[in-house]
Formats: structure tokens, C-alpha cells, sequence
């Protein structure tokens, strides 16, 4: 874990799951940025958008993101704020999915393989990786709220 980097600047956007104990400012990601400084920074969560789809991402053992195992569909709900607007979200997929690093950058993937941008084309995806599988791929806790 590290500072944030100087060139965050607060926002009030926010990601709180109370049931998880989650609550953590987001930020985000710039185009052309895989966002790992700010994973990689304390209190503190990427977002990006995925076509229709925002993505939020952070360390496993940070914010309290190893907590998204516990995350149970149609019970856990999410409050993200973004633009001082919230808006509550219900947990629909709670999976082990995979993070596959290419050379070109990093893909996503359900628990059945299939990317998840195509998966979930819409709504909230929220993970944190766990555990190296191999060289260039990692479990992750992956998790979809509509």
C-alpha cells in the first residue's frame, strides 16, 4: 500500500457496502491507464466505465475489499456516488472469476470464461483479486449489482 498519488484530487465519489464494511472514495481511472496506482494507493478504489458497465477494483486486504467473498446475491446492497448523485445497487452475482494479463493489457472473465463486459453488459461489476494461478493470470472475487 502506498500514498495516493499527488494528482488525485477528492472527488465525493464513493463506494459504501455496509453489510461488508466497505466504504471507500473511488477514483477515476484516466484513459490509457490500467488504474494500479490507485489500487495500489490506501483508501482508495479505481472506477472506470466498460462500455455500459462501471467497473470498481481494489486490493485484496484493503478498504476491506476481502469482504466482497461474503457479498450475497438479492441480500447485499451497494450505495456508489458519483457527481453527488447515489444510487443503490443489489448484488446479483457474487463468482470466482479470473483477471488474465496479455501483453496488450488485462481482460476480465466470468466464472463460465466469458468476458465481462460481455456478460454483464450493464450495471456495477465490484472485484478485488485473490490468489496467482499462473504466471500472467489471477483468481479474482468478482461480483455483478444491477
Amino acid at each position: 500500500m502506498t500514498a495516493k498519488p499527488k494528482h488525485l484530487k477528492k472527488t465525493g465519489d464513493r463506494l459504501w457496502i455496509p453489510l461488508l464494511r466497505i466504504c471507500v472514495p473511488v477514483y477515476w481511472r484516466k484513459i490509457g491507464t490500467n488504474g494500479q496506482e490507485i489500487v495500489d494507493a490506501d483508501d482508495s478504489a479505481a472506477i472506470w466505465k466498460w462500455n455500459g458497465l462501471t467497473v470498481i477494483a481494489d486490493h485484496n486486504g484493503q478498504n476491506n475489499f476481502e469482504n466482497l467473498n461474503n457479498a450475497k446475491p438479492e441480500k447485499t446492497k451497494a450505495i456508489l456516488t458519483v457527481n453527488g448523485t447515489s444510487r443503490l445497487y443489489v448484488c446479483d452475482v457474487s463468482e470466482v472469476g479470473s483477471i488474465v494479463t496479455y501483453p496488450y493489457g488485462s481482460r476480465l472473465y466470468t466464472a463460465e470464461n466469458r468476458p465481462v463486459h460481455e456478460a454483464f453488459p450493464t450495471g456495477l461489476c465490484i472485484y478485488t483479486c485473490r490468489d496467482k494461478t499462473a504466471e500472467n493470470v489471477r483468481n479474482v472475487r468478482l461480483t455483478h449489482w444491477r
